[in-house]
């Protein structure tokens, strides 16, 4: 089962960006022939790639219903109950553990070291966002800070962190799409714990995390928060960071999630 959820999955990536395509070559056409196109002489060749659309839709249909109901059944199969599709409570699945957090007060009662406790931070809080403010370089920043982007992202990522300068101001469409992954990340991980795991990973076990972070000299250089991790008996297998992109068309295709 496994196996064919990563084909058909696969399948659909695929489906998805020649969709894209298509669909991109479709209003290309329409906005040369004019709005007579059935008369013009691409009617041909529009009403070709119109049945193309059709048909890869149709297929994408079919792949979902598919995958969705062998994702259903896998969990049977595995020991598990059968998934429900709309409602979960994650306090009752067993296969999620939840992050309760440590606070400074217990770090110092306790003399637990700074990169043990950090470890046990509930990210988003205070104690997480400090700690954060430590390092020079963050997972999100990493990408630039190393020049893996362009040069101008780094200069601007030093001139932030070790010159003190302002940092640039995110534009509001950026925001909103930041705000829809952090709202609907919890979703994420019920699907990953209550309908993919049991069929894949039926071994595993999620783990909401902290943060790990990275001294020299006695100084925090770099802080990673992921979102969780994949463990068999407590010990760490795979590392989760979870991306929920926003709802929007491109030239008309539905960006629809996939498993």
């Amino acid at each position: 089962l496994k196996n064919v959820i990563f084909r058909t999955s696969g399948r659909q990536k695929d489906l998805r960006q020649l969709k894209r395509k298509r669909q991109y070559a479709l209003e290309k056409l329409r906005n040369e022939a004019g709005p007579k196109w059935k008369d013009s002489k691409m009617a041909f060749v529009l009403s070709s790639v119109q049945t193309s659309l059709y048909e890869i839709e149709t297929t994408l249909t079919f792949i979902q219903t598919s995958t969705t109901r062998i994702l259903q059944i896998g969990p049977v199969c595995n020991g598990f109950q059968k998934p429900m599709l709309s409602l979960v409570d994650l306090s009752v699945q067993a296969n999620y553990k939840c992050l309760v957090g440590m606070t400074k007060s217990m770090k110092e009662t306790y003399n637990i070291p700074k990169t043990h406790y950090c470890n046990f931070v509930k990210q988003r809080t205070q104690d997480w966002m400090d700690i954060r403010t430590e390092a020079r370089v963050t997972g999100i920043t990493v990408y630039a800070a190393i020049g893996l982007d362009t040069l101008k992202s780094q200069q601007r990522h030093f001139d932030e962190v070790l010159r003190g300068k302002p940092k640039l101001e995110l534009s509001d469409e950026i925001k909103s799409r930041m705000n829809y992954g952090c709202d609907n990340e919890v979703n994420a991980v019920v699907t990953l714990v209550h309908i993919i795991m049991p069929t894949c990973y039926p071994s595993l076990t999620f783990f909401v995390e902290g943060c790990y972070i990275i001294e020299q000299d006695s100084k925090t250089v770099c802080v990673v928060s992921p979102d969780g991790s994949l463990r068999i008996n407590s010990k760490p297998q795979i590392a989760i960071e979870i991306k929920c992109p926003c709802k929007t068309d491109f030239m008309g295709c539905s960006t629809d999630p996939y498993h």
